[in-house]
């Protein structure tokens, strides 16, 4: 008898179960004619947010400016169009979101119907664990390829955004601020600088002479003691990031997209090193170790005359908060790069479907129709207007448009985060091959297995 019952039990378990999970619907049932109506379905966009913005910063745009008004307009419009309903579920892009995300999967709760990213390493995360669509199962809908590159983002800027050569995300790469999110700047206060440096950094970059060595002479400059004490900093930066493009300017990157990968036994790579654990130990004075949050303090109260951020810090956090002028330079050249065509890693605020979502054609739909250019800026010149508004001088822009054009993914979320931070961590007791040769292959290994499937759709796409 107690066999029966626990057999019983059994059975109405995997009844409920089954009953719990998702279904798709059909797209044959929302369309009407020629219109689309999703008869009042709901609809979610769980946007991934970060330490530079807040609940309340609807699509990735900065509260209380004028492309929060739009982009909700442009929102409103979709759901007046589609007939439904669109609501922003804001959900933090560190600690446990994966352990958030499996566990309500797991129950069948409606955790979202599209993703809305900025950040590769949990773009990386959803791709691999199989939480997000495949964009080839909705080209009818979304339909990528070289007409809507500028819809879209080009195969370039949207490497991170692939996985085993399928593409998940795109970007809205027709409105503002979605563009030049490659790389990682220079910010440079310029009323420090020219008062103690004497020294014009855009000019610096323009003429090609931004290096390694320039660097160090500036952030000495830029250093100001009071009473023994450093009441101005010559630099602030993230560890990890400045090891990251110290091999990214010394002209460390792979060398094909048919090969791939990183060589970790070349000489750039072993350079880049020993001028990182240089500048570690013997300008340690004139350099902070911080993160970016308080190196921006310290930016906006004038004690640090340069500082190393994100494109996206750049828009989000630098722009709005910076009480003065401020500059825009790449990072500094090494002896073995090419200033003109310094490698930055490309990245994109993205849109992607969530693969349990039980209305991913409709998902399709909306993320397409967002997409499209807003009314008011319908031209790249238009676009080119807003960054002039942004941003102090054209110089500046330049550098974020020659960022993008020379970006290539570097697919650090798959390990290259954990490489440049036990690069940095151990600068005191390991030398620069004894790193490569303890930590460089594995990453090496990983990079050259998701590279090759995914340069090859790109060559696709590129035609």
């Amino acid at each position: 008898m107690k066999r029966l019952i626990k057999l019983i039990v059994l059975f109405l378990a995997v009844i409920l179960f089954a009953g719990c999970v998702p279904t798709r619907v059909e797209s044959n049932n929302f369309y009407d004619s020629d219109e689309l109506d999703f008869y009042g379905l709901q609809f979610i966009i769980m946007q991934f947010t970060s330490v530079t913005l807040s609940e309340g910063n609807p699509m990735l745009y900065v509260n209380d400016t004028p492309m929060t008004d739009i982009s909700r307009a442009r929102i409103e419009e979709i759901e007046s169009e589609y007939n439904c309903d669109i609501s922003i579920h804001y959900r933090k892009r560190t600690g446990n979101y994966m352990e958030y995300l499996m566990s309500q999967t797991a129950v069948s709760q409606p955790v979202a119907d599209i993703f809305l990213i900025g950040d590769p390493s949990v773009t990386y995360n959803l791709m691999k664990d199989g939480f997000l669509y495949a964009l080839s199962e909705v080209s009818d809908i979304i339909e990528y390829d070289s007409s809507t590159f500028d819809i879209y983002g080009p195969p370039s800027v949207l490497e991170s955004a692939m996985y085993d050569g399928e593409l998940y995300m795109v970007t809205p790469y027709a409105h503002p601020g979605r563009q030049y999110n490659s790389g990682e700047f220079f910010v440079f206060n310029t009323e420090v600088v020219n008062s103690l440096a004497g020294v014009d950094l855009r000019a610096l970059n323009e003429q090609g002479q931004w290096t390694w060595s320039s660097f160090e002479n500036i952030i000495k400059l830029c250093t100001l003691w009071e009473n023994g004490i450093v009441s101005v900093q010559g630099a602030s930066v993230v560890k990890s990031d400045f090891v990251e493009y110290a091999f990214a300017s010394n002209g460390f990157v792979r060398e094909e997209r048919s090969v791939g990968g990183y060589y970790f036994d070349s000489s750039k790579a072993i350079n880049a090193i020993d001028w990182a654990k240089k500048i570690a130990k013997q300008y340690h004075y004139y350099i902070t170790f911080e993160s970016t949050s308080k190196g921006l303090t310290g930016f906006v109260d004038g004690r640090n005359a340069l500082l190393l951020v994100t494109a996206e810090y750049l828009k989000n956090k630098v722009a709005y908060q910076a009480k003065g002028e401020f500059g825009v330079v790449p990072f500094p050249c090494g002896p073995e790069g090419n200033p003109k065509t310094n490698i930055n890693s490309s990245y994109i605020e993205g849109l992607g479907i969530y693969y349990h979502s039980e209305a991913p054609e409709q998902a399709a739909y909306i993320i397409n129709a967002y997409c499209q250019p807003f009314d008011e800026y319908p031209t790249t010149e238009s676009v080119m207007a807003y960054y002039e508004n942004l941003l102090w001088d054209s110089r500046d822009i330049e550098v974020l448009i020659n960022a993008e054009k020379n970006s290539q993914f570097n697919y650090s979320p798959a390990g290259g985060v954990s490489f440049f931070k036990s690069v940095g961590n151990n600068f005191a007791g390991m030398s620069a091959i004894q790193i490569l040769q303890t930590y460089g292959d594995s990453l090496n290994n990983v990079i050259k297995d998701l590279l090759i499937p995914n340069s090859e759709l790109i060559e696709e796409l590129e035609g």
